[in-house]
């Protein structure tokens, strides 16, 4: 009967089975569950070959929530980067064996070939012709997994950085020349060995949508500079609809203003993320006059333009026109500023007045010494928010008495809060947050060590509003509730109709068996990450 459905029918059929998840925390990541979809390829050979397409359209998209920190060396071993490696592996085995013995041999002048060549079995498709996103980031050259990833005619021993280096290189670019209409590209310049422009043909990129590019972090070297300003010059003629535009790292005045060119370019322009390399922050200052020409062209988009995320910027040599082209974007709805320098409300007052549609803010602090000066800024913007807000997150380190005056004129300007996520918070304020936010549906807080939390959590359940659903405690290093408490908590939450589903608790915490029946009593799924 399956094989009666005509291919288009079976497509829409497929397209329903990818199951994106709902982040609701900020620092989540939106993934896609698959393992519907590709039970289909197990079904017969005519779903295999309806489904795999969709499978592989965006392969990477799947394990988009694996961060790999540059500075940590410890090799990636859990199952979902033995999955990632995987793909690489399906990936490679498209690529020519021809090619690779060439690699293999130019880099070591000797040949490590285990199998010979009709032992070699070819994929079933070439899967990399299927791909519309493609993310060549931190993981896609991370030096791991060899055993898992590189071909089996090859000798895993005998794999040295440098030819690692060229094999993942080599992939790069073959993924580039066969890939088909791109909605995503994401690039780790400094990464590559080769031009991608020359590999990405006009056709490729007509339909790109998000674009993604780190630079090589080499303030004023030339031919990076060149590089990257051919690369978004070219991008400007080539691709007009993006929607979506992350540039880590401005490295000259030239490469500024091929940025922003390529957004002004752009007919409908609604996501922007402008973020810089820290040490480049902190030694460079005439990177904030670069970022000026970029603000600068941000009026064309200010009818469309929904979302600004900056990180590492800073805003020390803003002027008039700047300032005038940050106001003019009246459709913003979402900002984060994280770790930016100079949020003062002398010299960006003009854009915090104008930001009155705003619907969501991100904060998190760059240092304490800039505290009062960013609270004093974060409160006139809650202040032109208020009517509109409903998603608020602040992360700073808190100590001593620094916050009290930004929590209470979080009560005072965001009532109407459903979604909130908070550093340290004390009893009292916890209760007063209650009080004052009554539409909250999920909050995020840190419980202020030796805050007192045993008994007080207890009675403060009462407290939380009917609507919330979701609570998480982060960063429980030490527990200083009990589980009777907890269960106190749960029920003053549960009860009188409140909504409650699930409660996470993060951090390095231990939490016995007593907790979990103590969450089950109330009917609350208690999750421990």
């Amino acid at each position: 009967m399956a094989s009666i459905l005509l291919p288009e029918c079976l497509e829409k059929i497929f397209m329903n089975l990818f199951n994106p998840s709902n982040p609701i925390f900020s620092n989540s990541i939106e993934t896609c569950e698959i393992k519907d979809l590709y039970s289909c390829t197990l079904v017969s050979r005519y779903w295999c070959q309806i489904s795999t397409p969709l499978l592989y359209s965006n392969p990477f998209h799947y394990f988009r929530h694996l961060v790999n920190n540059k500075n940590n060396k410890k090799i990636q071993t859990g199952k979902d980067f033995q999955d990632y490696y995987k793909l690489i592996r399906t990936l490679l085995s498209c690529v020519p064996r021809s090619e690779i013995e060439e690699i293999v041999n130019s880099v070591c002048g000797k040949e490590l070939f285990t199998e010979s060549t009709e032992s070699v079995v070819s994929p079933i498709f070439n899967y990399v012709k299927f791909i519309h996103e493609l993310h060549l980031d931190d993981k896609f050259f991370l030096n791991h997994g060899k055993e898992i990833w590189i071909p089996s005619y090859i000798s895993v021993k005998e794999i040295s950085e440098e030819m690692f280096t060229s094999i993942i290189n080599h992939l790069a670019k073959f993924l580039c020349e066969n890939c088909n209409n791109l909605t995503r590209l994401e690039i780790l310049y400094s990464k590559l060995q080769f031009d991608p422009m020359k590999s990405l043909t006009k056709d490729k990129l007509n339909g790109l949508k998000k674009l993604y590019l780190t630079g090589p972090g080499k303030v004023g070297n030339e031919k990076e500079s060149n590089n990257l300003t051919q690369l978004y010059t070219t991008l400007s003629t080539t691709t007009l609809y993006l929607e979506l535009i992350h540039n880590s790292e401005i490295i000259s005045p030239e490469h500024a203003n091929a940025l922003s060119s390529l957004i002004s370019s752009q007919k409908r322009l609604k996501h922007i993320i402008l973020s810089d390399d820290l040490k480049v922050y902190l030694t460079n200052h005439r990177v904030s006059e670069w970022y000026n020409v970029v603000f600068n062209s941000l009026t064309i988009q200010g009818e469309w333009l929904e979302r600004l995320e900056l990180i590492f910027i800073s805003f020390e040599n803003i002027n008039e026109e700047t300032l005038n082209s940050l106001c003019s974007l009246k459709s913003l709805k979402e900002l984060k500023l994280e770790r930016c320098k100079f949020l003062r409300v002398n010299l960006l007052r003009s854009w915090v007045e104008s930001l009155t549609n705003l619907k969501v803010i991100e904060y998190k602090a760059y240092s304490p010494i800039y505290f009062s000066f960013d609270f004093e800024l974060l409160t006139e913007i809650l202040k032109s928010s208020s009517s509109n807000l409903n998603k608020l997150v602040i992360d700073y380190t808190r100590t001593n008495d620094q916050g009290f005056g930004l929590v209470k004129n979080i009560l005072t300007y965001s009532q109407f809060l459903t979604h909130l996520e908070l550093t340290q918070i004390f009893p009292a304020e916890l209760k007063n947050i209650f009080k004052s936010c009554t539409e909250l549906v999920y909050f995020g807080i840190i419980l202020a060590y030796y805050g007192g939390w045993e008994p007080s959590l207890r009675h403060i359940g009462n407290s939380v509003p009917n609507s919330v659903q979701r609570i998480q405690f982060k960063d429980m290093h030490v527990l200083e509730i009990t589980s009777e408490t907890l269960k106190y908590f749960l029920e003053g939450c549960v009860n009188s109709g409140g909504e409650l589903r699930c409660l996470e608790i993060t951090g390095k915490c231990v939490l016995s068996q007593d907790y979990f029946d103590a969450a089950k009593q109330s009917e609350v799924q208690l999750i421990k990450l």
